[in-house]
Order: structure tokens, then C-alpha cells, then sequence
């Protein structure tokens, strides 16, 4: 995979701004017996974190679905497999909830093929999926500076930009 560090740093990043903000988080797993669980680094901020393990490649498990209710407006996808498991996620998703907002974060997503990488997530944008970066998607989320936790959130991206 191209620059995992890179991408898990910036997961990590993500993560972290997130436990500033009520956002329900949700973990899947693929395959883990097999192909290993979640990177460890990323444990302190999936504390409580409900983690499905999976077969399919597709994430709209019956353990996931149960999340999606009705207040829920937008849904984020963050992982790797771009052309895989987040394609075939998003498509469903996109399909059975077309109320609903997909994000996908386009520097907290990676795959072993670049070009496959690149053709799922311009696929996925013609189907009405928004890519944004983790620090325009942060922003989003806050939209006003006077918001509870925007100072700690902007002092995780100063931090991120000076490492």
C-alpha cells in the first residue's frame, strides 16, 4: 500500500479531533482472523467503539444497519481497500439511503493499487458521494469558531502541521 504511515497518521489524526465532537463512531473488521484487526495505535481513541468483525467485503452488516436510524443525516468512511470494501459500502449505501449524506475522507482512505484507488473514489464521487480531506470535514462539522471544541480541534491541526 502506498504510504501507510501517511495514512495511518492521518487516521489517527482524524480519530483523535473526533473525540472532541459527538459523532458515534463504528468499527469494522475484515476478516480479522485472518488478516489481523484493527492497528493497535489506533486503540485510544476506539475506546467503546462497537467492532464488527465481517466476511463480505461490504460493511452494511445487520450489526451496522441497526445504527442508521432516521437522525441520522450523515455517514463518514474512513479505511483501506478504497476500491473494495469502501467502494462496495458506499455504493450500498448510496443506494438504500439516498437521504443521506456520504462522506468519504479522501486522506484517511488507501489501497494496495493507487489506480484503483483513484477510480473508486471518482466513481464514488459521480455517484454522489462528497470527498473531503479530514481537516475540511472537521471544519465542516464545526462550521462557526465560536463552537464548543473548535480550539481543541484547531490545536490537533497547528500540531499536525508543525510535526
Amino acid at each position: 500500500m502506498p504510504n501507510p504511515k501517511d495514512y495511518l497518521a492521518n487516521v489517527q489524526f482524524l480519530l483523535e479531533a473526533l473525540t472532541y465532537l459527538p459523532i458515534q463512531k463504528i468499527v469494522t473488521e475484515q476478516y480479522p482472523q485472518g488478516l489481523g484487526s484493527t492497528d493497535k495505535t489506533l486503540n485510544p481513541y476506539l475506546y467503546n467503539v462497537p467492532t464488527y468483525a465481517k466476511t463480505q467485503f461490504n460493511a452494511c452488516i445487520p450489526e451496522v444497519l441497526e445504527h442508521i436510524t432516521d437522525s441520522i443525516q450523515h455517514v463518514v468512511i474512513i479505511g483501506t481497500e478504497t476500491s473494495i470494501c469502501v467502494e462496495q459500502t458506499a455504493h450500498q449505501l448510496l443506494a438504500d439511503y439516498p437521504k443521506l449524506q456520504l462522506n468519504l475522507i479522501r486522506d484517511a482512505l488507501i489501497a494496495r493499487n493507487p489506480i484503483e484507488h483513484e477510480w473508486a473514489l471518482n466513481q464514488l464521487q459521480a455517484d454522489g458521494a462528497t470527498l473531503l480531506s479530514s481537516e475540511s470535514f472537521l471544519y465542516r462539522l464545526l462550521a462557526d469558531s465560536t463552537r464548543p471544541n473548535f480550539k481543541a480541534i484547531s490545536r490537533l491541526v497547528k500540531k499536525r502541521h508543525h510535526q
